[in-house]
């Protein structure tokens, strides 16, 4: 149990919220979709493990977790495996389940509608401020070097969070 804490970096005396925090801040850290680190799958899977059995205190091999029984196989390395894949299912159901009933709720489509229209409204900033430069030497017949670059950089900001909004909006819908 030890070595479960020493990877979670807290003591043997924390309560569960500060195991919670720590896990969640290394799961971030090193998430395989975030930390493209060579070991940062195997790293996330040993967090994973260490968070389950220092929350969950297991006595006995064949305990259940959240109503689920674990198989008990002979070797330790495929019983880790087989729990954090466990969770990992568990996790995905319980956000399906989320993502469903948001879906079904009256205000979905007020916020899908929302989101798209940021998206949009963002485009179109970004695309004005990309303009505006020509547009400013267009009509005034200056051209200000500084303020080109500055316009575009702010557009390419724009662009890339009305994009990175959109992508990510997508999961839910």
């Amino acid at each position: 149990m030890e070595k479960y804490y020493r990877i979670l970096q807290v003591s043997r005396e924390a309560s569960e919220t500060e195991i919670k925090n720590a896990y969640r801040r290394l799961a971030k850290q090193f998430h395989p979709d975030r930390n493209h680190a060579p070991d940062a799958k195997e790293r996330f899977i040993e967090i994973t493990e260490a968070y389950y059995e220092a929350l969950m205190d297991k006595k006995d091999e064949g305990v259940a977790y959240s109503g689920v029984a674990w198989s008990v196989p002979s070797d330790p390395e495929t019983l880790r495996r087989e729990r954090v894949a466990q969770y990992a299912r568990m996790r995905y159901e319980e956000f399906k389940r989320n993502n469903e009933a948001f879906k079904r709720a009256w205000y979905f489509p007020i916020v899908k509608a929302g989101v798209g229209a940021m998206a949009a409204i963002g485009y179109s900033v970004a695309a004005v401020f990309f303009l505006s430069p020509l547009i400013g030497w267009l009509i005034w017949g200056r051209n200000s070097l500084a303020v080109s670059a500055v316009m575009f950089l702010l557009s390419v900001h724009i662009f890339r969070f009305s994009k990175d909004l959109q992508k990510e909006s997508r999961k839910y819908w």
